[in-house]
């Protein structure tokens, strides 16, 4: 018995259609994957902590194929005298050859009373070379609680080579002063976001 027009006309396409789809595999498999021109160094971000009596700050971070975010509270501090705290987060990243755009932003709300903030974020080339400052903040509140804030970005480019973050963030208050950087609102912790692009 013959196979009908119709069965041939069917098995044709589906032998062209196999070929289409074993080539297709074959460049998918084949082709080069790009690479990110970044790549983080270490695993985690490390914290320093200089403080008296202040509660220690917590860090939490997230990474992803662009980047990632960093999270420090500094906790709320009403204890009448005045006190300090200053913490500083690092990590170290790679930027691959042809350099890499980093665009770094900042949003925190920290009521304040009597008190001051300060953040800094640098970045230092680890061969050596002028540190570039990414992003900067410092204000205080006077007698009368204040909401200090920003939210704020900036881009930097980078030539290829291996790098440190550097995340500094001072807090200080005078006598019956006080901070607030924990949620509920108004306190709202430090948020850094990373992205390469």
């Amino acid at each position: 018995m013959r196979p009908s027009s119709s069965s041939v006309v069917i098995q044709k396409l589906w032998q062209k259609a196999r070929g289409v789809l074993a080539v297709t595999a074959g460049l998918a498999v084949f082709a080069p994957i790009p690479a990110f021109a970044f790549t983080w160094l270490m695993p985690f971000w490390t914290m320093n902590i200089s403080a008296t009596q202040a509660p220690p700050p917590s860090l939490t971070f997230s990474d992803n194929p662009n980047g990632g975010n960093l999270l420090i509270d500094m906790r709320n501090y009403t204890a009448k005298q005045s006190d300090r705290i200053e913490v500083t987060a690092k990590r170290d990243f790679q930027v691959a050859p042809g350099g890499e755009t980093l665009n770094v932003s900042q949003f925190f709300e920290t009521l304040a009373q009597r008190a001051g903030v300060e953040v800094l974020v640098r970045i230092r080339p680890l061969a050596g070379g002028n540190r570039i400052k990414a992003l900067e903040y410092k204000e205080s509140a006077g007698a009368t609680p204040n909401l200090l804030s920003a939210n704020n970005s900036n881009s930097v480019f980078l030539s290829a080579g291996n790098y440190r973050l550097v995340v500094k963030i001072k807090y200080n208050k005078r006598g019956k002063g006080l901070w607030d950087n924990s949620p509920p609102p108004p306190g709202s912790p430090h948020r850094f976001t990373f992205s390469f692009i």
